[in-house]
């Protein structure tokens, strides 16, 4: 079901976020869909996977419970998803049994990700070395943090062919000390960043600033 604004009350009060763990089956979404008079047909067309299937009702139950009925998800030339309708920037991201919609008058990137020690394994080739000297190579919560957080400032930054661990850059001893608000640069651009890690699960919201 969804769950609106309540992991992440004190983020940021120009973003509306809602996540969603999904429990239910396919056909579930499909009732729900069709309740809020979402149009699955054309929504689903040519995805062949149930799993896909059930994220996209997901993404559009989200949006749906933010800002109403009154919109269409697009997508630009990177993948990137858009709004045509309310005059808002989208971001959306999943991952197992999870998906986060974010919504804002502010360039934004949102990401979540599962805690899996693969991360581990691969964090030379998204954190800089000053990044890995400053975040243990043995935590497992903090390396999928830093991770969401690229990956957020990346989808924000909106930029193709960056390369994560030299070009897209962390306060990484602040994620570590204040995961609740740190800034970040990418250029001339100006970024803060709020994360989450868990147990379970690490999460990470860049807004631009551009004050």
């Amino acid at each position: 079901m969804p769950i609106v604004n309540s992991i992440l009350p004190d983020f940021s009060p120009q973003v509306a976020i809602a996540l969603w763990r999904i429990e239910e089956s396919e056909e579930q979404l499909l009732a729900l869909c069709r309740e809020a008079n979402i149009p699955t047909l054309s929504l689903l067309s040519g995805l062949s996977h149930s799993k896909r299937r059930i994220e996209c009702m997901a993404e559009h139950l989200l949006i749906h419970s933010l800002i109403g009925a009154d919109y269409r998800l697009l997508h630009n030339d990177n993948g990137m998803p858009l709004l045509d309708g309310p005059n808002l920037c989208i971001s959306i991201s999943h991952t197992k049994h999870y998906v986060v919609v974010a919504l804002s008058k502010h360039t934004i990137g949102i990401d979540i990700e599962m805690c899996q020690p693969k991360i581990l394994r691969v964090r030379s080739r998204f954190l800089s070395e000053a990044e890995q000297s400053a975040i243990s190579p043995d935590s497992l919560p903090l390396n999928t943090a830093a991770w969401t957080a690229k990956e957020a400032l990346y989808k924000a930054i909106g930029v193709s062919g960056i390369d994560f661990a030299n070009d897209v850059t962390i306060d990484a001893p602040q994620l570590v000390a204040s995961p609740e608000g740190y800034t970040c640069r990418f250029a001339n651009r100006h970024f803060l960043l709020h994360t989450i890690y868990e147990a379970e699960f690490a999460f990470t919201l860049a807004v631009e600033n551009k004050e």
